[in-house]
């Protein structure tokens, strides 16, 4: 019997990703997230030597975590549980019909990503206002947020070609592309070192050329992040094209999808109840900054451990899924699993042990010893 052209090439892309080419990959991929892990250690530091960890800080990260707060909220888990299933479903039943497909789907995202964000940056008074009591805290974290809001757009954006690529086999630029807005920020922070301003800085100090290159200099940063990732899509011969069908067509990968959801929309919305309650309660103490800190301090091992096998491993389980193999997989998330508890239990102890001594010795410029030891010890707790 004539093998189909899907279950060909179903299976050659299985067989290249098998042994040494899927440890390859995920050296790639690890490698990338290595060095992104890092210059974000290094621009969180730079951002917190020159914006502190008091009020203007808070009022900062605050604005900067409400972009995929809302993001993760109303569209996040439709493109985690739905996207990759989907087009990888598309693609193994043909080149032509994964094209039409996919531009489908990138154009329901977009026009959904685009609606959502428009709503956010109107509505970002009253979200402001939920989470903070302080008067002028809440004034500079509403102009942060009104510069800041935008980002939804280019995160799922972003989120939906890397899926694409995903599908593909191609992962290296999505791993790479954080750099560049790491890269970014850090000259957005010498920009901010050369601009006159207040030496005490507070939330009635700071200047209105400082707020718009810290909040400017973090947006470019996505949209640099967003390019990299479009030029790696482009590269690699997609072509996105505007295919507008409201009934049925365009709208066919939302229905599609929908049966999908369940478990992880409740899961969504809870860890968001989580997010806005933590929020609620470390700027009303003003210690955000600090959990923000030792947030992605905890986070990068795992940003560089778990994070390259699941970009790798997905895929494969997806198509897996698609195609019915139970086998297939549980056998990858058994070698996920295996592969990260042998990873990060070491790294795990040593956060316990090394915390509140690596961020003393780390922590510089507007952050007293006390406080990086603070940070230092969420870092060990949270581990």
């Amino acid at each position: 019997m004539v093998e189909s052209v899907g279950e060909s090439e179903r299976k050659s892309e299985r067989s290249a990703e098998t042994g040494g080419s899927l440890a390859k990959m995920g050296g790639q991929v690890a490698l990338a997230s290595t060095v992104s892990r890092i210059t974000g250690f290094v621009r969180t530091l730079a951002l917190a030597a020159v914006l502190g960890i008091a009020l203007v800080s808070d009022a900062y990260n605050a604005a900067n975590s409400f972009p995929n707060m809302v993001y993760q909220l109303l569209l996040g888990g439709i493109l985690a549980s739905v996207l990759l299933p989907y087009l990888t479903r598309q693609r193994s039943r043909g080149r032509t019909l994964e094209r039409e497909q996919t531009q489908r789907v990138l154009t329901v995202g977009a026009l959904a990503l685009a609606l959502v964000t428009v709503v956010a940056v109107v509505c970002a008074p009253p979200l402001v206002s939920a989470v903070i009591d302080d008067p002028a805290q809440r004034e500079l974290t509403t102009l942060f947020a009104y510069l800041l809001l935008p980002e939804i757009f280019f995160y799922g954006v972003t989120a939906m070609m890397t899926a694409v690529l995903s599908v593909r086999s191609v992962f290296g630029a999505p791993a790479w592309a954080p750099v560049i807005n790491n890269v970014v920020l850090l000259v957005t922070v010498a920009v901010f070192l050369c601009i006159p301003g207040p030496v005490a800085l507070t939330p009635e100090s700071m200047t209105t050329a400082q707020v718009l290159v810290i909040g400017i200099g973090t947006l470019l940063g996505i949209v640099a992040q967003t390019a990299v990732v479009a030029r790696a899509l482009h590269r690699n011969g997609f072509r996105w094209r505007l295919r507008v069908r409201v009934v049925p067509h365009t709208w066919r990968p939302v229905r599609v999808g929908a049966p999908l959801l369940g478990w992880v929309l409740v899961y969504v919305v809870a860890g968001q109840i989580g997010v806005w309650v933590t929020m609620k309660v470390t700027l009303s103490r003003h210690v955000y900054s600090m959990y923000t800190h030792a947030d992605l301090l905890f986070q990068v091992a795992y940003g560089i451990l778990g994070v390259s096998l699941l970009t790798v491993l997905m895929p494969r389980i997806a198509r897996s899924v698609a195609a019915g193999d139970d086998v297939g997989v549980v056998s990858d998330l058994g070698r996920g699993a295996r592969y990260s508890v042998v990873a990060l239990i070491p790294v795990t102890v040593a956060l316990m042990v090394f915390g509140p001594s690596l961020t003393t010795l780390i922590f510089f410029g507007r952050v007293d010893g006390s406080s990086a030891r603070l940070i230092g010890t969420a870092v060990a707790v949270s581990a």
